[in-house]
């Protein structure tokens, strides 16, 4: 019989003052923070959450480098989930992915878009180290306390409804384009993990649901007064953490198009087609962050609080898979009723990891893109498992492969992507594959 054991930690991100200005940034509300949960039933797994918009490929390894070390867990099973806080800064001077040339970019637009760049800032290299370091410590401590309180422990799993999200494609006179649409398709189950120690005292909780942290969103970006803020996720966690005196860490599944259903930056698409940005401020998207976060919190409890915990008896499974798709260069962004969408000559691998735990029928999944509720509900759907949490970009990022639908609309995220149409249907069939292949036979493949 394998004995599950487990263990939970957290620790505030700490940017110091000299980091701001940056990102339009001028400093910090309510800190982000650094998760992370350690599961050990035959194997040892890592699950690290950094409430961050982004973190650029030298960070994650070095924060991969330091669990590996002190945990002992093989890389492979050390999961990074950046939640994609967007109230947090970039990594200053962040090595972004290159987008190719609008396709029809004329000479002025060129000379527009280099008008719009942000400035060089010239104390960005230092300010980048101090991110670093930032990160680096909050990693470290989250990772000590982790240790500290891992024991042999009991699991439990359990769902409920959650209406704090909403879709954000909209349909306007020029296209489709984002805003707040309370009636287009959206995930309203949220899922809890709970772990318990064996005397019933809470180990750690991961949320997962469909929620991109985006409340307040680019409030302020061009006046350089934004504020740092853990955003309506953070918040539900932080008073969760309170009432259960364990970390609580929240995972983003398919958020591309989810949105917290109130947002204090909006956007609203003229007859013309030309887009008009509505900032309602940051003092006002804090208050939509506290009360959303109070109610997503409550929705959380109800979940928690039936949840019941037992040992598990099966060790820890994993499978991975990929599939490899026609690359797509990035759509002008603007609404459009005629999208078009160039290919690109190389394919990209799109790839899926899985973490099962027979016992629960659960299994998580990890993707480094951002895909649309839809795909989100087809994988619920077509999964052996019961409970299948999709876990978006883990491990790195990719933008955006939204459903066949999307393209047809041109939205925005159809836009952005990285891949042609029909990648996330074709992943949604190869990853039921893959854990059919686990369910049945017991095997990785």
């Amino acid at each position: 019989m394998n004995h599950l054991k487990a263990g939970a930690g957290r620790c505030e991100i700490h940017f110091p003052a000299t980091m701001f200005p940056t990102d339009g940034f001028m400093g910090v509300h309510d800190a982000p923070q650094v998760r992370m949960l350690m599961l050990e039933s035959g194997s040892r797994m890592v699950i690290a959450v950094l409430e961050l918009v982004n973190v650029p490929e030298d960070i994650l390894n070095m924060v991969r480098d330091m669990i590996a070390g002190k945990t002992g867990t093989p890389r492979e099973n050390i999961w990074l989930h950046v939640n994609h806080n967007i109230t947090t800064p970039h990594a200053p001077r962040d090595p972004a992915v290159p987008f190719p040339p609008f396709p029809k970019e004329t000479e002025e637009e060129k000379k527009r878009n280099a008008r719009n760049a942000p400035p060089e800032d010239p104390e960005a290299p230092r300010k980048r180290r101090e991110f670093m370091a930032a990160v680096r410590e909050a990693a470290a401590a989250a990772l000590d306390r982790m240790l500290a309180s891992f024991t042999e422990a009991r699991m439990g799993v359990g769902t409920g409804f959650c209406d704090v999200n909403s879709n954000r494609d909209v349909e306007t006179p020029a296209g489709w384009w984002i805003h707040i649409n309370r009636e287009g398709i959206s995930n309203k189950t949220a899922t809890v993990v709970r772990l318990d120690s064996m005397d019933g005292k809470p180990i750690g909780m991961l949320i997962n649901y469909g929620l991109k942290p985006s409340t307040i969103d680019n409030s302020e970006k061009e006046k350089n007064t934004r504020l740092i803020s853990a955003d309506v996720t953070g918040f539900a966690c932080t008073a969760l953490e309170e009432k259960y005196g364990a970390p609580v860490m929240f995972t983003m599944s398919a958020a591309g198009d989810q949105v917290p259903r109130e947002q204090a930056l909006l956007e609203v698409v003229r007859e013309d087609g030309s887009v008009e940005k509505i900032d309602q401020g940051v003092e006002k998207g804090l208050e939509m962050v506290s009360r959303l976060g109070r109610e997503m919190a409550s929705d959380m409890e109800a979940i928690i609080d039936k949840i019941e915990c037992s040992p598990l008896e099966t060790p820890v499974k994993y499978a991975s898979t990929s599939i490899f798709w026609k690359g797509k260069k990035r759509s002008e962004m603007r609404p459009t009723r005629k999208p078009e969408y160039i290919p690109e000559e190389e394919e990209r691998e799109m790839d899926a990891h899985a973490l099962v735990l027979e016992d629960l029928d659960l299994a998580f999944v990890a993707i480094k893109p951002e895909t649309n509720a839809v795909t989100e509900l087809q994988l619920k759907e077509k999964s052996p498992y019961k409970h299948t949490l999709l876990m978006s970009m883990v491990n790195g990022g990719m933008r955006y492969v939204p459903d066949q639908s999307a393209f047809e609309k041109g939205t925005w995220e159809a836009l952005s992507s990285a891949l042609m149409p029909g990648a996330a249907e074709a992943w949604v069939e190869k990853t039921v594959k893959m854990l059919s292949a686990v369910k049945e036979k017991g095997a990785e493949t």
